[in-house]
């Protein structure tokens, strides 16, 4: 018994020294873990300053090698800004030097082209939000009220001649709104619910705001409108179909892949560009800049490049018409910072119908 107390005694103080060990083992992973806190804060704040840096370096070399004019970050958000952007141009019939009048005749011709797919791209918004409902993370007895709001919008749109298309875009607010509803539903998992919330009000909320003023007056115009989400949509149509009757474009809006919640309501510019345009012929030239240069990056910026470049030949064409006999040459120019020898690979490729240069930023 003695014996057997003594080795309990010594376990009791192993049992006390691990306890003291553990402790301290504590302390160091909290300081760990603030040291970790404290090394991401800083290598966020060291990609923000490179970012700031390689920006700032890019201007400069695109001002040196463009003018000032091409190097500006350009955001469009409404149809002036493209027909502004147009209006730059050396021979464009919309003189920038002159009064606003034949800018803002082009930009109401555009609405004018666009307001007839209005009621096409409300049917699609609401086939995808229908889609999208079928979920079985949607199968809670709570949601069949908003299903069926679904249900009776798609009706009105098929049934009524002349559909209220703002009231059914409140309609359609209301029945994502339920089912995006950030709360838990039943005995769903908080997990389950995010994903919920996300499917519903991330991808469909903003975007249905915007084309709900599309049949306010000036909708299609404004920047809080959805004409740049509508030409962004029209833009990626066979270009066999852009100058056709609007028929041909109405049915491939219709065909099953389309969705108008694919498309940019915005389109951001790293670099602004230009647009020049010499009798029957147009050259459009856009810019984006990477800090890093690998596949992805490459594949993302060729992506935003084509986006504007398409964007602003759709809108060239529909003011224009018949104006053009040949396709514009459009040109991308990539601005990165980090390169290699194996980048050169990438330094004249050719993505579709758009020519794509890589400037390395030093």
């Amino acid at each position: 018994i003695e014996i057997l107390s003594k080795k309990t005694e010594s376990l009791s103080k192993n049992i006390e020294i691990l306890s003291k060990n553990i402790e301290i083992l504590s302390k160091k992973t909290e300081s760990l873990s603030k040291n970790v806190e404290i090394l991401s804060k800083n290598t966020e704040i060291l990609n923000k300053r490179t970012g700031i840096l390689v920006e700032e370096k890019a201007r400069n070399m695109a001002t040196q090698m463009f003018g000032s004019d091409f190097s500006k970050r350009f955001l469009i958000k409404s149809l002036h800004e493209v027909v502004k952007l147009i209006s730059k141009a050396d021979d464009s019939a919309l003189p920038k030097e002159h009064s606003s009048i034949q800018r803002n005749d082009a930009v109401e011709k555009l609405a004018a082209f666009l307001e007839p797919f209005t009621i096409i791209f409300v049917q699609s918004a609401v086939v995808s939000v229908e889609k999208a409902a079928e979920d079985p993370i949607f199968g809670h007895a709570d949601f069949d009220a908003a299903k069926e709001t679904l249900a009776a919008a798609k009706e009105s749109l098929s049934n009524e001649e002349q559909p209220n298309l703002s009231a059914i875009c409140g309609t359609l607010l209301g029945a994502v709104s339920k089912l995006g509803a950030n709360v838990i539903i039943g005995e769903e998992s908080q997990e389950h619910k995010d994903k919920r919330v996300k499917s519903m009000t991330g991808r469909f909320k903003r975007k249905l705001e915007r084309i709900k003023r599309a049949s306010h007056k000036n909708g299609l115009i404004d920047c809080s409108g959805p004409g740049i989400m509508f030409c962004c949509a029209l833009s990626k149509a066979p270009k066999e179909d852009w100058g056709n009757e609007q028929n041909q474009l109405q049915y491939w809006i219709r065909s099953e892949n389309f969705d108008i919640f694919d498309y940019n309501e915005e389109v951001e510019c790293d670099i602004r560009g230009s647009v020049a345009l010499v009798g029957s012929h147009a050259t459009i030239s856009c810019g984006e800049i990477k800090s890093t240069f690998h596949r992805e990056a490459y594949a993302s910026a060729v992506a935003q490049l084509q986006l504007r470049s398409n964007l602003v030949e759709f809108v060239l064409r529909q003011i224009f018409g018949e104006r053009f006999t040949t396709n514009p040459i459009k040109k991308g120019h990539l601005f990165v910072l980090e390169a290699n020898e194996d980048h050169q690979n990438f330094s004249h490729e050719v993505e579709g119908d758009l020519s794509v240069f890589v400037h390395h930023v030093h």
